[in-house]
């Protein structure tokens, strides 16, 4: 059994709702159901019963609850003393869309809640913080790319969309949408190839069949968005990098209109890692910022 499925465990048993339990956790459903599952198979007991809909301990589940609660209680204490002996400090990774846009608040609300703890970021493209999670040198991240370790653990909180800007030289000026094809005629300024942002958005010409010219490959989106500014071509950015140009005119945007260019931002973390109260802090920040961004 692992730490991360007790905590899971005490979570259910507190709500007796498993949609509840993984809000609380920032989980997916599937995963509170399978981290039951697998403490029920490893033991050959049943936690819980449903009676008219509604989830019940069974007496071996209160049993269990008791000591869940106990071992996760002590984790905690031992925790605390050692914040006691050094500086908390929680290591986030985050892609860049996410590190240009919105990181800057959720680390001030951080350090609101949490004033004594240290704060470590890393800005890098989702491929190496799927490296960086694994090898233990962040311990969650806030990302925008699509995740292919099936080690990590991903729960989507937050939605975005990829559009077109340009200068007045091109396709976008004066329109509200585009086609694909109408921007595989221009030249485009790209993210880096390893790009969550630029990979969503080639997947989408390829399964069009188009061919495209790419004049320009950064690492950079302040540098896409000037050389955009520049007449220089078509750059592919996420709508939030680029809303306060769009208003004040100095770049035109438009929607892509026949590609579903729209994404989530992911919190991840690996599979089975014990949740510390700094993670859930900041998982929690996360979360309360989506539900803002979606009331808008």
């Amino acid at each position: 059994m692992t730490l991360r499925n007790l905590q899971i465990f005490v979570a259910v048993a507190d709500c007796l709702n498993m949609t509840m339990a993984a809000k609380k956790l920032y989980i997916s459903q599937p995963s509170v159901s399978m981290a039951v599952s697998e403490i029920e198979k490893e033991y050959g007991v049943a936690l819980f019963e449903r009676i008219s809909g509604k989830l019940k301990l069974t007496p071996m589940g209160k049993t269990l609850r008791a000591y869940a609660q106990n071992v996760l209680e002590l984790i905690e204490k031992m925790e605390s003393l050692t914040r006691e002996e050094s500086t908390a400090c929680i290591k986030i990774g985050v892609t860049v869309t996410i590190g240009s846009t919105i990181m800057g608040p959720i680390i001030a609300k951080m350090k609101e809640s949490m004033p004594k703890v240290d704060y470590h970021v890393t800005v890098a493209n989702t491929r190496i913080i799927e490296k960086m999670l694994m090898n233990s040198e962040v311990d969650i991240a806030f990302v925008e790319g699509q995740v292919s370790n099936p080690n990590l653990e991903v729960y989507e909180v937050l939605s975005d969309e990829l559009i077109a800007i340009s200068g007045p030289q091109y396709c976008c000026c004066g329109k509200d949408s585009v086609t694909l094809k109408e921007i595989s005629k221009e030249p485009l300024i790209l993210r880096e190839p390893e790009s969550g942002t630029r990979a969503f958005f080639e997947e989408a010409m390829q399964k069009a069949g188009l061919d495209y010219t790419v004049r320009w490959t950064s690492y950079s989106y302040g540098a896409i968005i000037q050389a955009v500014k520049n007449n220089l071509g078509v750059g592919i950015i996420s709508r939030k990098l680029v809303e306060k140009h769009l208003e004040d005119g100095s770049l035109c945007g438009c929607r892509i209109k026949d590609a579903n260019l729209s994404r989530s931002f992911r919190l991840v973390y690996v599979e089975n890692k014990y949740i510390t109260d700094m993670m859930l802090k900041f998982s929690e920040i996360v979360g309360n910022l989506a539900a803002i961004e979606m009331s808008k």
